[in-house]
């Protein structure tokens, strides 16, 4: 039995048992009315015994008035049985028992007339005249109230009789509707049953057309999702299940297809654009690539292909949209992205360090070569060989200079790095400041610092006193000959780094003209100083290989400020 014949039995049942209850509601007032009228029939007839007996009552003759008549005791004990007799019958009808008890005063009232009548006492004609008048008045007064009393009750079977004709008539009408209910249930039980049969058939063979299909769909290497008009899923296939991590296809059909098949701020963007393509107010997009996340929480990159799904009046009901899962090709282009920008840097810097290499060696070793061949072998204690050897030992200390700055830009290419130490910011640089006073002392530049906010750092020892030492220097070569010289430098703490900034009020730099080849190797920006341009450089990639950045801010003619953040 399917639901909708289920239902039919329900309303035959329901509609039965209330006509069950109306017809033995029914059935019951008919019986009491049928007791009722009973009860009133017999009402008369026992009313009809007592007017008989009062009608014998009058009907008395009075032949001698002066002596007492033997009938009149026999037709009162006869009054006196009947209605002792209608009282017993009728006592539980108050009705009845008023009417009783009316009776009962007025024949009353004529036997205290009848025994005042036959008292003994001598009255005249008038006074026997009069009593008799009140006598028969009284009687008649009596049989008055039977008239009417029997009238009440004639009417009120009358009324009964209305009552049980329509009582009768609605049970029939009941009966027959009934049987008639029960027999249209039953053919449309029937036919309903012959058609779910029929249903049932379809959709077992739709079922299975659909399973067919779905395991087409399933085996196809595509996400494959099918959206409706009001943004909800109607189909989707086992890759699509996996990729957001569900087992059973009845956990999304039907739900908002964007809840799944979209990131959170994606959401709603996505759900209006989908309203205005269903409208027709703007063009389906044919591509685009998205981030979905699965049940657990996984974030995949999806590529959809998508395409409108339209009835044969042409009206839009859906979305196609096949999707592949391309996260591993985007970390693959991100990660060849980053690759190609390294090699470019690496590229770069390795023209740099060929330029250095190629520059900055040979003209120490064209210095030794040319000293060599001026040494005086002959006699060494020419005193020319002692000016030889003086520049000799200057060549040798560019030289083995230079090699060390080639020594330190291959450490940073290859990233390699002493372990971290808890480094004491304000004693290291008071160490460096004590290295380099001669210089400090010719320049007259002052040195001020606070690192009040922050004064310890876990860096490794040599790169953290590179970092501070070739920014004093940087300081030192280029100040303004115009103004005192200083440098103030500072700590602070912010979100995951350790951020001090070196503060110079010096020559300044054009970040416009040269922001994007300040921190390059080999790059000089101010004529007359010395230096081979590769502190910055050295810096910058120290610092950003151990996961840090470095920041500038400068003006011509009103110093720099370089900011270095020290990842925590």
């Amino acid at each position: 039995m399917n639901n909708t014949s289920r239902i039919y039995a329900i309303i035959a049942v329901v509609l039965s048992l209330l006509f069950i209850i109306w017809s033995v509601t029914l059935i019951r007032s008919v019986k009491i009315q049928r007791d009722d009228v009973s009860n009133h029939v017999a009402a008369i007839t026992q009313i009809s015994s007592v007017n008989h007996a009062i009608l014998e009552l009058q009907t008395i003759y009075l032949e001698d008035k002066y002596r007492t008549n033997s009938n009149w005791v026999s037709g009162l004990e006869t009054y006196t049985r009947t209605v002792n007799n209608f009282r017993e019958r009728n006592s539980n009808s108050p009705e009845m028992a008023n009417y009783i008890y009316a009776l009962d005063s007025i024949v009353r009232r004529a036997v205290v007339i009848h025994t005042s009548i036959y008292s003994g006492e001598i009255k005249s004609e008038a006074e026997l005249n009069q009593l008799e008048t009140e006598f028969k008045s009284e009687l008649n007064e009596a049989l008055e109230l039977n008239e009417n009393t029997t009238a009440a009750i004639r009417l009120k079977l009358a009324k009964f009789s209305d009552q049980l004709a329509w009582k009768w008539t609605w049970l029939n009408v009941l009966v027959m509707f009934s049987c008639i209910l029960a027999i249209v249930l039953s053919v449309v039980s029937i036919l309903n049953s012959i058609n779910y049969q029929k249903r049932k058939k379809a959709m077992i063979a739709l079922r299975a057309e659909k399973d067919k299909a779905q395991s087409y769909l399933d085996m196809a290497g595509s996400i494959l999702v099918v959206i409706d008009r009001s943004q909800r899923i109607s189909m989707l296939n086992k890759k699509g299940l996996e990729l957001l991590g569900l087992t059973h296809e009845e956990e999304v059909i039907g739900r908002n297809a964007f809840d799944y098949f979209a990131s959170k701020s994606e959401r709603e963007a996505l759900k209006e654009g989908f309203k205005k393509v269903i409208n027709g107010e703007v063009q389906l997009v044919e591509y685009y690539e998205r981030r979905v996340v699965s049940k657990s929480g996984e974030e995949r990159v999806v590529g959809w292909h998508n395409s409108l799904l339209e009835d044969m009046s042409g009206r839009i009901i859906g979305v196609l949209s096949s999707g592949d899962d391309i996260t591993e090709k985007k970390f693959r282009e991100k990660a060849l992205k980053e690759t190609v920008i390294k090699l470019e840097k690496s590229n770069e810097q390795l023209e740099g360090f060929a330029y250095m290499a190629t520059h900055d060696l040979r003209a120490p070793v064209a210095n030794l070569m040319a000293l060599l061949n001026l040494y005086n072998k002959e006699k060494p204690e020419d005193e020319e060989n002692k000016f030889i050897f003086q520049k000799f030992e200057e060549s040798v200390k560019s030289l083995n200079n230079t090699l060390s700055d080639l020594i330190d830009i291959v450490a940073v290419n290859k990233n390699k790095f002493d372990e971290k130490v808890d480094i004491n910011i304000e004693e290291t640089l008071k160490d460096i400041v004590e290295s380099v006073k001669e210089d400090i002392n010719k320049s007259g530049i002052e040195v001020k610092y606070d690192f009040s906010k922050c004064n310890e750092v876990s860096y490794p020892a040599s790169q953290f006193r590179s970092i501070l030492l070739n920014m004093l220097t940087n300081a030192i070569k280029y100040r303004s000959p115009d103004k005192k010289a200083e440098i103030q430098i500072t700590s602070s703490i912010e979100p995951g780094f350790i951020r001090l900034d070196f503060a110079d009020n010096g020559l300044g730099i054009d970040l416009k003209k040269y922001g994007n080849k300040l921190f390059q190797m080999n790059k000089r920006f101010h004529a007359g100083t010395e230096g081979k341009g590769i502190g910055l450089f050295i810096i910058k990639s120290q610092v950003e290989a151990m996961g840090g950045k470095v920041g500038i801010v400068s003006e011509p003619g009103k110093g720099t400020t370089f900011s270095v953040f020290i990842k925590l």
